[in-house]
């Protein structure tokens, strides 16, 4: 099992890639950001891949910059996204500015745009005023219950039932004093 550390310092260490591309067909250019290869990466711009699925794949990359300091990548892809006026440009797909950081794969903890936000309990009251009353199709109950027939408990739960074992053992062995008496015969 990784730990944060090691996992925190493969990511510091991985190269991240800027690049334009444009579609050779319509001339529409797009500015991003991959961790992969920027030549096959298609993009994940909004707009972007719904130009690619009406226009086709006829894509070509035309510039490409490989970053290791994160710093640095952020400084160099707002310059970029401000020099070239990426939003305002009809010429560019882009709906936001680039700053290199931000993106689908980063939808995590702070980065996802629902992190801190409170529910109200008005909120909590539609929501649960649409849900109620749904009722599943048999069918697909029956899909439900056909999946889950006949599977068994995931291969870690072996795993936790000894560690908890190991766990409650050394509680135990905590709680023994030095004269060998358990805190309940002090």
């Amino acid at each position: 099992m990784m730990t944060a550390a090691i996992i925190q310092l493969l990511n510091k260490n991985m190269t991240i890639y800027l690049y334009a591309k444009q579609h050779r067909d319509t001339g529409l250019r797009y500015f991003g950001k991959t961790k992969s290869n920027p030549y096959t990466y298609k993009g994940s711009g909004t707009y972007w891949k719904r130009h690619l699925k009406t226009h086709g794949n006829n894509v070509e990359t035309t510039w490409v910059q490989a970053y290791e300091d994160e710093a640095i990548l952020k400084e160099e892809a707002l310059f970029f996204s401000k020099i070239y006026n990426i939003v305002e440009d009809k010429a560019w797909a882009n709906l936001e500015v680039e700053n290199g950081l931000d993106g689908k794969c980063n939808l995590a903890g702070t980065s996802h745009p629902c992190y801190g936000r409170k529910v109200t309990e008005e909120q909590k009251a539609i929501q649960r005023a649409k849900m109620t009353g749904r009722k599943q199709s048999e069918e697909t109950i029956a899909k439900r219950v056909a999946k889950i027939k006949g599977q068994t408990r995931p291969s870690h739960s072996e795993y936790m039932k000894q560690w908890w074992a190991e766990r409650k053992m050394n509680n135990l062995n905590c709680q023994i004093g030095k004269e060998g008496k358990t805190n309940a015969e002090y």
